[in-house]
């Protein structure tokens, strides 16, 4: 694997698809590892990358996260949608990315995502929660640390919700 960003940009431009079965996800990879692979398989763009970009959606360290929501805007906008939202069934998706889902797509043709239990909206362009967070029955942790959003009135419903990070929004009433 590429031990950092600038190297996986060099295999991603010298190699290309040749590359891909090496970039496939191993639990060994370090943190560091795992995201510039991301980074490269992202760079690599093609539908076999993307494939192998869906076996590191489990992963929850915040590099291979951040790397994982970055690539969103290399693929095809439908396609790294769908292997997200088919991910977020089996509950095998940071919360990071399960924010992305929820920010950038409806649910549709997604059942049972109640069992979701943790989503991070940090840093995303959002000026409102999206509504598909009413749906997520067992949510226990919400993050919208760095956003745009002003009302948090729709998460009232969410009886189980213990963690809300309101760091760096603009909320001012707290009350449901």
């Amino acid at each position: 694997p590429p031990p950092g960003m600038s190297e996986a940009a060099l295999l991603a431009g010298d190699a290309g698809d040749i590359a891909v079965p090496f970039l496939t996800f191993k639990h060994a990879l370090t943190a560091r590892e795992a995201a510039a692979c991301v980074r490269a398989l992202s760079l690599i763009g093609s539908p076999e990358a993307l494939q192998v970009i869906a076996e590191y959606t489990h992963d929850g360290r915040i590099a291979v996260a951040r790397e994982m929501v970055r690539a969103y805007d290399r693929f095809n906008e439908d396609s790294y949608l769908e292997m997200l939202r088919q991910r977020l069934q089996s509950e095998r998706l940071s919360p990071a990315l399960a924010g992305l889902v929820l920010a950038k797509s409806d649910l549709k043709g997604v059942q049972d995502v109640g069992q979701i239990q943790s989503v991070s909206f940090k840093g995303m362009p959002l000026l409102e929660i999206p509504s598909s967070v009413r749906a997520l029955r067992n949510l226990t942790h919400l993050t919208l640390w760095n956003t745009e959003v002003s009302d948090i009135s729709i998460l009232a419903g969410l009886v189980g919700l213990r963690i809300l990070d309101l760091d760096n929004t603009r909320v001012a009433d707290l009350s449901p």
